[in-house]
């Protein structure tokens, strides 16, 4: 798994840094435990009330909580990566059929992916103090990946030199 291959890097060797996987909405760890919990990849996969239940576990256990997944693209976005990937879909498919649950997947996990207001969403329903920081990104084709970081009041937000996106939600 990445967090196996993780742990066995110069990440995981440092003696700050605990790997493990979890049960996002039953963390194991009392409060404030962990300076920062990461959720990378698969965020998009978990229904609004699951959601709702990792974040305030992670901010529970967590100052800081990561997520990094799929930004969800516009409409627009969705139909013309649609309209350019169907022909190297179906290109890939012939030489290798079992190919077709990867995009399957891509597709519809391109239409679970959550927005930046419903990012927000989640976590004002959690705590309606809660602070969302949209880290920046990259920019690339594609929808890339969504960064943001949840954090109940009083706890260190994180900072980078990188300007803020204008319609980060601050409280």
């Amino acid at each position: 798994t990445s967090v196996a291959t993780i742990a066995a890097g110069d990440l995981g060797a440092h003696p700050r840094v605990c790997t493990q996987v979890v049960d996002a909405s039953a963390i194991g760890a009392d409060d404030d435990s962990y300076d920062l919990v990461v959720f990378a990849a698969a965020f998009h996969h978990l229904p609004p009330a699951a959601a709702v239940r990792a974040i305030a576990e992670a901010t529970r256990v967590g100052r800081r909580f990561l997520v990094i997944d799929i930004k969800r693209s516009s409409p627009l976005q969705l139909i013309l990566t649609q309209l350019m990937v169907t022909p190297l879909a179906a290109i890939a498919m012939s030489v290798r059929p079992s190919f077709r649950h990867v995009i399957h997947d891509g597709f519809i996990s391109s239409l679970r992916a959550y927005s930046h207001s419903a990012f927000v969403a989640l976590g004002k329903a959690v705590d309606p103090q809660m602070r969302i920081e949209a880290l920046p990104r990259p920019i690339r084709f594609g929808p890339g990946m969504a960064s943001l970081v949840f954090s109940r009041p009083g706890a260190t937000p994180m900072r980078s030199n990188t300007p803020q996106r204008k319609d980060s939600q601050q409280s």
